[in-house]
């Protein structure tokens, strides 16, 4: 059974659904809340968080999931009662879903556990994106989930038009990030060593791509760093890759923009923060990154790096404010 084969037709309009693939700490969450100023976008944060944490996360208006002002509405919407963790659990089944598996079904194996992990919950799963966006008014929901292999799953719901955006950025930007101390409401955050971060910037790089390959003309691929050398260039590119309008992206100064309230479900702390937000390149780890952590990291992803337009040997740059994780 391939890919193909598991969408079929549907009548009426399709809703559009951006995808972040990324990993971790590239910058998925800022780019999330910065969609969510557009007009007629809403962002959903992590939405994939919602069967893969607990009950108790706290969404990002400050509120626990339960208990804002959005997410019961939106339960409400597409199942008829208003028990977010009822719908958890009813979803559970998609927290086992890995790439592995999906390389299955691309070379036609793994029928069986499709139609018993995925398909009985396809139905409900498209009720609730289409629940989402009628709970914000939206007409774009940007799902950061970060994962390719919850791309393939939204790719098989009949009603979901498909986009991918994938966030890349500097891995050693990333070994840096992991090494810190981050705290959200779940806690602390989990750290790193540069090996394994290495090897996740890889896995997600591989699985991303073979996502975009399959879906020519409604995907792009997007470094962090771009994005935050040129933020109203790069974000009127997404939002028209989605048929929307740039300049419904109300920046401030080209780089800033003011946090409202936001309902995103999960992802880096800064989607708790109120105020002003400037879209600005963190570039700490060019300094603070002792050099041999560089040099391991480099070596493990230099294909990667290649491949995207790093250079192998990081360039030291001039300093500058460093912005946040993100």
């Amino acid at each position: 059974m391939s890919l193909d084969g598991l969408q079929s037709g549907v009548e009426g309009e399709r809703l559009k659904v951006l995808l972040i693939t990324s990993a971790p700490r590239s910058g998925s969450t800022i780019l999330d809340i910065a969609l969510n100023q557009a007009e007629g976008v809403f962002g959903a944060g992590e939405f994939e968080s919602l069967w893969k944490r607990t009950e108790h996360a706290r969404c990002g208006c400050g509120q626990l999931r339960s208990e804002c002002a959005f997410w019961p509405n939106a339960v409400e919407k597409a199942f008829g009662h208003r028990d977010v963790a009822r719908v958890q659990r009813r979803f559970q089944p998609l927290a086992s879903i890995y790439p592995k598996h999906i390389e299955l079904l691309r070379v036609g194996r793994g029928r069986d556990w499709w139609e018993t992990r995925v398909a009985p919950l396809r139905t409900d799963l498209e009720r609730f994106y289409r629940a989402m966006a009628e709970t914000a008014g939206a007409r774009v929901i940007v799902d950061s989930s970060k994962s390719a292999s919850h791309g393939w799953v939204l790719d098989s719901l009949p009603g979901i038009d498909l986009y991918v955006l994938h966030l890349m950025r500097d891995p050693r930007g990333l070994a840096y990030s992991w090494r810190k101390v981050v705290r959200d409401s779940d806690g602390e955050m989990p750290r790193y060593g540069s090996v394994m971060v290495s090897g996740l910037w890889m896995q997600y790089d591989r699985w991303a791509r073979r996502l975009i390959e399959h879906l020519p003309g409604k995907a792009m691929q997007l470094r962090y760093e771009d994005l935050m050398a040129d933020p109203p260039g790069r974000l009127g590119s997404i939002l028209e890759l989605v048929g929307e309008r740039p300049e419904s992206m109300p920046l401030i100064n080209g780089r800033e923009f003011e946090t409202t309230a936001n309902h995103a479900l999960a992802g880096n702390p800064v989607r708790l923060k109120k105020g002003r937000t400037v879209l600005r390149e963190d570039r700490a780890w060019e300094t603070a990154l002792p050099a041999w952590r560089k040099a391991v990291v480099s070596l493990l992803t230099s294909p990667g790096l290649r491949r995207n337009g790093y250079p192998v040997l990081p360039l030291r740059r001039e300093s500058g404010e460093a912005g946040g994780d993100r």
